[in-house]
């Protein structure tokens, strides 16, 4: 609006200016009706954000769930999950959100272990933003789906073990969740809220005898409270959006220089939480370039805990597990770093010499696992304790960006290997009645995918 109204003083003080000279000269003109109808002048914020832009719909693929859940080292399960939804608006106020999510899990004790559990989940959440209608009316944006809302989402899981010992059940809940949505440039979108409801899944697993004193497990289920926090980042299509206006580099700030850069990660501190899943993990990390060359040095370290209550099924056996996990895992790593396409970038005036640029790497880990397990297996219950601490070591493709003056984001991705130097296993089959069992050391496939999306100082 500004710039508008500084190119109207400018015209009619020109205009002005000729029209008081003394001579003889003449000045003719016309007006051009909507010369300036299609043009639109936003600010950094609009641009961004997309505030100004109309979008009556939207399809998102949310990918930071692409990102294993449980990813950390060890014999443990890893669930690939795709995230799509699909909104639509219905009126200025109100729209439905439709989500799908397939999945799949294997183990990790190895790349080539079979897939042997996969399911999908379903759900329909109508939604209302509550403030769109007063900011529409006041000119602060226009009729999108960008803002704050309230709404209630219905949502089942069909998954589709192999274990032939539990009955394929359908869970479901319900939740009254609050967020907020916001378009992020032309192709982008952030979606965080947090929801309380119900769920109603197997709670429990229940061991009885038949007149011949033959023994069997049955399923218990019922609804539980559910508290559930979640995050959302990824690619979102549909609507027009900064069509004119703004830059890219207002954003990601490529013509500031930086030759070092502290970075904490806030996208996984709730990376997954509700009553039977917690997945929390934080970072600390330190870059440094080293002179003027595209080459860094990236120190990290890493703490992370998981809490995983669940009935699960064993692979290729006829138990059901009921598991109440608790696992804590500490990291540090050293990686450097070589932005490939950095002075590339510089050279078509694109970007500074800094960090915000596509680089290749070997992150080189030190790793030290602490898990603790109950489990019912069949008519044994047991508690088992697991220590591990190694080496990984992992080639990586990777993309990182300053976002804004005081944010950073930084993906990376790759296929290593992990050097498990000692396991111990302590197993009690009654209380005080302890073994342990020293294993060798052994190698192991991992597979890294990590997003990170925090402060940058």
């Amino acid at each position: 609006m500004a710039r508008f109204i500084f190119l109207q003083l400018l015209f009619f003080t020109t205009f002005s200016s000729l029209y008081a000279q003394e001579d003889s000269t003449s000045v003719e003109y016309s007006e051009e009706n909507g010369r300036f109808m299609n043009q639109k002048f936003l600010d950094e914020y609009d641009y961004i954000f997309g505030t100004k832009e109309v979008t009556k719909q939207l399809f998102k693929i949310n990918i930071a769930s692409l990102s294993p859940t449980l990813s950390i080292s060890g014999d443990n399960l890893l669930v690939f999950k795709l995230n799509m939804d699909y909104e639509r608006k219905l009126g200025k106020s109100f729209s439905i959100n439709t989500l799908v999510t397939p999945y799949f899990s294997v183990n990790n004790s190895g790349l080539s272990e079979n897939v042997y559990r996969k399911g999908i989940r379903i759900g329909l959440e109508p939604r209302w933003y509550y403030k769109m209608n007063q900011a529409i009316k006041t000119k602060k944006r226009a009729d999108n789906l960008s803002g704050i809302y309230a709404s209630l989402l219905v949502e089942t899981d069909k998954s589709e073990p192999l274990n032939p010992a539990i009955t394929n059940f359908a869970d479901w809940s319900l939740l009254a969740r609050y967020g907020v949505q916001s378009r992020c440039f032309k192709y982008g979108f952030v979606d965080m809220s947090i929801g309380v409801g119900a769920a109603y899944r197997n709670k429990s697993v229940e061991l009885f005898y038949d007149d011949t004193q033959t023994a069997y497990i049955r399923i218990k289920r019922d609804w539980q409270p559910l508290l559930s926090a979640q995050a959302k980042i990824g690619l979102a299509l549909g609507g027009g959006q900064n069509q004119s206006g703004g830059k890219y580099c207002d954003a990601f700030k490529c013509l500031t220089e930086e030759n070092r850069l502290l970075k904490i990660d806030l996208l996984n501190l709730v990376k997954e939480f509700n009553n039977q899943l917690i997945v929390s993990k934080g970072s600390v990390a330190y870059e440094h370039r080293l002179g003027n060359s595209p080459i860094s040095v990236n120190t990290e370290l890493k703490a992370a805990y998981t809490r995983d209550k669940s009935i699960s099924n064993v692979p290729n056996t006829l138990n059901i597990r009921q598991d109440f996990q608790r696992r804590f895992e500490l990291v540090a790593s050293i990686e450097p770093r070589y932005y490939y396409n950095l002075r590339r970038r510089m050279a078509m005036g694109k970007s500074a010499n800094n960090f915000s640029a596509n680089y290749v790497t070997v992150v080189s880990e030190y790793f030290y696992e602490n898990d603790r397990t109950n489990y019912l297996d069949g008519i044994v219950d047991a508690p088992l304790a697991l220590q591990k601490q190694g080496f990984r070591f992992t080639p990586c493709w990777g993309i990182q960006r300053h976002l804004f003056s005081r944010g950073f984001i930084d993906y990376r991705l790759g296929l290593g290997r992990a050097y498990n130097t000692k396991v111990s296993e302590v197993y009690c089959s009654k209380p005080n009645v302890c073994t342990t069992r020293i294993t060798d050391p052994y190698w192991q496939w991992i597979l890294k995918s990590e997003l990170k999306i925090g402060l940058a100082f």
